[in-house]
């Protein structure tokens, strides 16, 4: 993706001084550690075409105390692929130590038992990717070459042997509107499952979900079906296209903050090294959309 920068001095100067009057605190952060994938999801937006973007693995390092000392509580590793990253463990190593809660979003296919085995004690949250219980449905959506489901389900089974919460991602859109998941659900019984309205993001995605967006009716429609989960104990979030911008603290590994305000990914001018009040503050990040959404639950 091609990262635009949309801050101006004089906006910066007016949410600095409501900064340090408000003193926000970045409690949650999502750090994406790789742009490599080994899948082709139609629908996503996490694709980062600039090389620049992917510093040395001695700053994506300085990370972790850069947000501590922010204030963050919660760090969530994504990517591309995270499990792509091959200094994916130190860095889970080094969150840890510091003390706060990590939690990583994978789609599941690169984790092996032993592997998840040695990395549980350094996990708190493991996120996977699951949108049908059709196996066809997922190879269209670029999830895999047909195996993902049976993955997802073996995997699961895993995590519950663990010390390790388990949150299942589900996006939905033309292809898997109609599909009922709620049985499996139950079968794998994750402490949340989060449904998102399939997002568009310019010059990222756009070109590829044109035939697969979906009305906020037909999203709640599909979230309203599974409904009936939530009375076994699991939490149900749906979160609509418009309930994602800017309620999500988006960090890349060179230190900037970006958001998908516009319907595309902006990225602010100065780093969580350089000026962390003031990269909090071109972030636009959204306190109230991101607690009115249930980002900030017991984790």
């Amino acid at each position: 993706m091609k990262l635009k920068n949309t801050f101006n001095l004089e906006f910066s100067q007016a949410c600095i001084r409501g900064y340090s009057k408000n003193k926000v605190r970045p409690i949650s952060v999502n750090l994406p550690v790789t742009n490599r994938c080994n899948y082709d999801c139609r629908f996503c937006f996490a694709v980062f075409r600039d090389k620049k973007t992917w510093v040395d693995d001695s700053r994506i390092m300085g990370i972790p105390d850069a947000l501590s000392d922010m204030g963050t509580e919660k760090i969530t590793l994504e990517g591309g692929e995270p499990f792509l990253y091959d200094k994916l463990e130190d860095l889970l190593k080094k969150f840890k130590e510091i003390g706060m809660t990590t939690s990583v979003i994978s789609n599941g296919s690169l984790i092996t038992e032993r592997k998840l085995e040695r990395l549980s004690e350094h996990i708190d949250w493991l996120t996977l990717s699951i949108d049908s219980t059709k196996e066809i449905v997922e190879k269209e959506l670029g999830r895999g070459d047909g195996n993902h489901v049976s993955q997802v389900i073996n995997l699961s089974r895993k995590v519950e042997e663990l010390d390790v919460k388990l949150k299942l991602n589900t996006v939905v859109t033309k292809l898997n509107l109609d599909d009922d998941l709620t049985d499996l659900f139950l079968e794998l019984n994750p402490e949340r499952v989060k449904m998102f309205q399939v997002l568009p993001i310019k010059n990222v995605n756009d070109s590829k979900v044109q035939n697969l967006e979906i009305s906020e009716k037909e999203f709640r429609d599909f979230v309203n079906r599974h409904s009936e989960i939530e009375e076994s104990g699991i939490k149900l979030i749906g979160e609509l296209n418009q309930d994602m911008i800017c309620s999500y603290l988006m960090l890349l590994p060179d230190g900037r903050f970006f958001n998908n305000k516009g319907g595309e990914h902006n990225v602010s001018e100065h780093t969580i090294f350089d000026d962390p009040e003031k990269a909090l503050i071109e972030s636009q990040w959204d306190e109230k959309k991101f607690t009115k959404r249930g980002g900030n639950y017991e984790w």
